[in-house]
């Protein structure tokens, strides 16, 4: 099963009120999540026939916690259980697991038109514990039933897993030999991390992450989800693409599959203008006193100056950000990585030399760390090795 996408892509998330980023064009690909398609399926449709992919996350990992049951878009997810699943019933009752989980689950995502589909899955914080193992027993259901069916869309895992041992490279080394068990049978995987924030995330964490990307991506398709611009960084090193919101939703965090969102993005987000040319969000008082121009198709050389316009001006940029590596050879693309994110450091520093504004540039040094570690990584026969380089890098950075 070959590759679905030659070259890295952002992925949208797109929630019920991102229905203007469908009118932009053809876009890439999309992802919406279950819950938000069955609750918006004008949207839904919408995305679909905008998009060259379309992806839903089944968004099984809540329905082991009692907040999906007051979350009101859940009520129209057609395999959302009235109260939790058991982990014991999922595990021990075949019939209850195929019928209950995964045919009502995958049937759902062709329903809506996806292209490709999600094996239903849970988080686990480790590659140990019932739902990591779980997790790969919903795989080989998964491929017994669309087996059955005659359903030739490609089978992707999610790894849904905490960031405790991303530094940890036996540990990642034992989630890549698992996956790669079932690897004849999958079209590729997606990766969802928990609370791993890629501007303030330590070195070691964005390291792991990347070696697990790498690896994964020797053959199959490998999408990031719920990350920020390291997804840039990730698709140079080997990512099929990446996806978070239009400016928020960029983290995963597990606290929000147990309680209801409590926080508005228009809040979070409004007096914030997202700079590519940083890989970061600024402030808009400080957007205005450097007189930022944006020369997208949406800012037409002028600051985004609402909401709506900073999601057009965010999605229209990450988008021409992606196109660049278009046709790249990997150490082409993260040539032009390792150039942009340079660029970025100058860009600050000349900003804080002529107004004295104290940017964020610590994030930029780490990505540009990773870029050159990942230069002598190797797949397969050479994997060993490649972990002991992993480790020694790591070490290294912890005796800084």
């Amino acid at each position: 099963m070959s590759k679905i996408v030659s070259s890295p892509i952002f992925m949208p998330r797109l929630m019920n009120q991102d229905g203007a980023a469908t009118e932009i064009g053809k876009l890439p690909a999309s992802l919406m999540t279950a819950n938000i398609a069955a609750h918006y399926k004008n949207l839904a449709t919408k995305a679909r026939n905008a998009s060259e992919l379309f992806v839903i996350d089944p968004m099984t990992n809540n329905m082991v916690y009692d907040a999906f049951t007051e979350k009101k878009a859940f009520q129209k997810v057609p395999y959302a259980p009235k109260k939790p699943f058991e982990m014991s019933k999922l595990f021990g009752d075949e019939k209850y697991r195929i019928t209950s989980l995964v045919e009502p689950s995958i049937k759902f995502q062709l329903d809506k038109g996806a292209d490709l589909v999600i094996a239903p899955y849970f988080f686990s914080e480790d590659a140990s514990g019932d739902k990591f193992r779980l997790n790969h027993t919903l795989i080989p259901d998964s491929i017994k039933f669309m087996k059955r069916e005659k359903i030739e869309k490609p089978l992707f895992a999610m790894i849904n897993i905490g960031n405790s041992g991303l530094g940890n490279p036996k540990m990642l080394n034992h989630i890549i030999d698992r996956y790669n068990d079932c690897v004849a049978d999958l079209g590729g995987y997606l990766i969802m991390v928990d609370n791993l924030n890629d501007i303030k995330s330590d070195e070691d964490s964005l390291k792991g992450l990347a070696w697990l990307v790498f690896q994964l991506s020797a053959n199959k398709d490998v999408f990031v989800l719920s990350i920020g611009a390291f997804g840039e960084v990730l698709g140079a090193i080997g990512a099929s693409g990446f996806s978070g919101g239009l400016g928020w939703l960029e983290t995963f965090s597990e606290k929000n599959l147990k309680q209801r969102l409590k926080f508005s993005p228009r809040k979070k987000k409004v007096a914030q203008t997202y700079i590519p040319e940083l890989f970061d969000y600024v402030n808009d008082e400080i957007v205005r006193l450097i007189n930022y121009k944006c020369p997208c198709v949406s800012c037409g050389g002028k600051m985004p100056v609402d909401y709506a316009s900073k999601k057009l001006h965010f999605l229209h940029r990450r988008l021409s950000a992606m196109k660049k590596m278009v046709g790249l050879s990997r150490n082409e693309k993260i040539g032009l990585m390792r150039g942009r994110l340079e660029e970025a450091l100058d860009l600050a520093e000349g900003l804080y030399g002529r107004f004295a504004i104290p940017l964020q540039t610590n994030h930029l040094k780490r990505w540009i760390g990773i870029l050159e570690s990942t230069k002598r990584w190797k797949h397969g026969a050479d994997q060993d090795r490649a972990a002991t380089d992993l480790a020694q890098v790591i070490h290294e950075s912890r005796s800084k």
